[in-house]
């Protein structure tokens, strides 16, 4: 999946203006990111956003793969909710946790618990920080998987909230 989103965030976005700054929001080891950076013949400011600190050496280790590049990316261990909005970004990706806390179940694994439901913050409180941090010519690109019928009932609810401010395709 998180391949599948680079590739299609590097289709939409034809041009990067010089100097702009991405996210990755949820960024785990820092793949989405990562995978923009080494594609794109150019320097991009890139701050990836991850709540757990687990996270931490595995973002590191990856950060070899694209060299020089290396030194315009940045890890903050943070949750997004937290994060100083003084900075405007032109792109943010995301592969945030697919379920919502009472939709599957959990396992033993705390950290694989968060990494794959929601239990610190929300959808919502994710796009309304979108909101927040786009310039406003910015793309978000969000992976979202509809599984079962309340995924589609969620989904339906961003589109009612944020319809105005995004423009929602399912790829």
């Amino acid at each position: 999946d998180s391949i599948s989103l680079a590739k299609i965030v590097l289709e939409e976005i034809p041009a990067i203006p010089k100097d702009s700054w991405f996210m990755d929001v949820c960024a785990g080891c820092g793949v989405v990111g990562l995978e923009i950076i080494k594609t794109i013949n150019q320097k991009i400011n890139f701050d990836f956003l991850e709540i757990q600190k687990d996270f931490s050496p595995f973002f590191y280790k990856n950060l070899n793969f694209v060299g020089e590049k290396r030194d315009f990316c940045h890890f903050h261990n943070i949750d997004f909710r937290e994060f100083p909005t003084d900075r405007k970004y032109s792109v943010i990706v995301s592969n945030p946790p697919y379920f919502v806390p009472g939709h599957g179940r959990f396992g033993e694994d705390i950290r694989t618990n968060k990494c794959r439901f929601f239990l610190e913050g929300s959808y919502v409180e994710l796009f309304r920080f979108f909101k927040k941090v786009l310039l406003p010519e910015g793309k978000a690109f969000v992976l979202f998987r509809e599984t079962q019928k309340k995924d589609s009932e969620i989904f339906e609810t961003f589109k009612k909230e944020f319809n105005d401010f995004f423009d929602f395709k399912k790829v």
